[in-house]
């Protein structure tokens, strides 16, 4: 469910490590290392830094 996830600007549990970024047309597919797990989320474009802290994203009702 990489739609559900997003970059925080605040600290969070999820703190990753990116390896990879995937082009898909109108956003990148980056992966991730958290703890010895992949994470894969979606982004408008390529995350510069290598590491991030993450969160879930919230739709609105």
């Amino acid at each position: 469910m990489p739609h559900k996830i997003k970059v925080s600007v605040d600290k969070t549990a999820l703190f990753v490590t990116v390896a990879q970024h995937y082009f898909k047309g109108n956003h990148y597919l980056v992966e991730a290392d958290f703890s010895e797990d992949k994470i894969f989320f979606n982004h408008p474009e390529i995350v510069q830094t290598k590491q991030v802290y993450l969160k879930l994203r919230s739709y609105g009702k």
